[in-house]
């Protein structure tokens, strides 16, 4: 299938954003820089790596820093 703006809308996350995992499946480096859906638009994917990206947008990721009280 062909990436459009609409696919890409349709499936942001339910705060209008795209998840880590999103950007993995369509070959986009984390963070994201200026003109990411241009480079993206047009392109294709595969019907696996399309359900891939819609079932992503749930995907949380839980690699962030912990936060440790100090003593």
């Amino acid at each position: 299938m062909i990436i459009t703006k609409e696919f890409l809308n349709e499936h942001k996350t339910k705060n209008g954003a795209y998840t880590r995992k999103q950007f993995q499946v369509l070959g986009i480096r984390w963070p994201p820089g200026k003109g990411w859906e241009r480079q993206v638009i047009g392109k294709e994917l595969t019907i696996e790596e399309a359900e891939l990206f819609e079932k992503a947008k749930n995907i949380k990721v839980e690699n962030r820093r912990k936060k440790f009280k100090k003593h």
